[in-house]
């Protein structure tokens, strides 16, 4: 995606990573166990969408983010990475808290925002390579047609 787009990702991300902190935390105190294991599994799915957008610059996670592409082959894609968040913009709002709500309003609507802008540029994408194809086989004909 765009820098923008990368962005909006980064900051329900890292919001994601410091509420479940806190949830981890808090859980663990009140004996809360299985809410303790969620919020454990939402902040490394907060690390994951890090890695997700900013895993190229970052040299050390490069190896982990060809395995996320390689074993999660739709992640690779803008739409795909969108349905990934808007599902953990849904996990989020889950957990019923004011901030857990907002915090997945906001990874719920980049998941939408990613969703709409990859299927844009994937139909752009597509139209392209058919005019480049229909211009090959064009190509073709008046070679046959010179060779008749």
């Amino acid at each position: 995606g765009t820098c923008s787009l990368r962005f909006l990702a980064y900051t329900g991300a890292v919001a994601i990573i410091c509420v479940s902190c806190y949830g981890v935390w808090e859980n663990l105190i009140w004996e809360h166990w299985l809410a303790a294991i969620f919020d454990v599994y939402m902040l490394f799915i907060g690390i994951i969408v890090i890695i997700l957008e900013y895993g190229r610059q970052m040299k050390s996670f490069l190896a982990f983010e060809e395995t996320l592409h390689r074993n999660a082959l739709f992640l690779k894609y803008v739409w795909g990475r969108g349905l990934f968040y808007f599902l953990v913009g849904t996990l989020e709002m889950h957990q019923m808290g004011l901030l857990d709500i907002l915090i997945g309003a906001w990874m719920s609507f980049v998941g939408l925002i990613f969703i709409f802008w990859g299927k844009k540029t994937g139909q752009t994408t597509f139209s392209r390579f058919r005019k480049d194809d229909d211009i090959v086989k064009e190509r073709r004909v008046r070679r046959l047609n010179i060779l008749v």
